[in-house]
């Protein structure tokens, strides 16, 4: 798996404890299933913000929250991408679907969650 400028910027914030090993290892794991269509770098960097905000107790990662961040980490210089652009990118990937759907990744609204805490939530 070739390292891109994304996950070279996530190893680095892993080294100055802004993100933890497990952020930056599920994004890497996440690059593994990435459609052809989709951008690899949107989907790891979301795996990532959302593996932290679990890190955080946070059940979900509220991407239009997420979207309004100057930064998507406290101390890196990575911009969020912009909110329609996101919606419209994660409806044509294969690693996000929606309730009811068996895909690691549920987007429900405007959250994201990893396909066990969406049940979770919803019992």
């Amino acid at each position: 798996m070739k390292d891109t400028v994304l996950m070279n910027q996530l190893q680095s914030l892993v080294s100055r404890n802004v993100i933890r090993e497990i952020d930056y290892q599920f994004a890497r794991f996440a690059e593994q299933f990435i459609s052809a269509t989709a951008e690899p770098d949107l989907l790891a960097l979301l795996c990532a913000s959302l593996s932290h905000e679990l890190g955080q107790g946070n059940s979900c990662l509220d991407l239009t929250e997420f979207c309004q961040r100057m930064t998507v980490f406290e101390g890196s210089e990575i911009s969020p991408p912009a909110y329609d652009n996101l919606i419209n990118r994660l409806g044509k990937e294969s690693f996000v679907g929606s309730p009811g759907q068996s895909t690691p990744l549920i987007l429900y609204g405007e959250k994201l969650y990893l396909q066990r805490y969406y049940q979770y939530e919803r019992r």
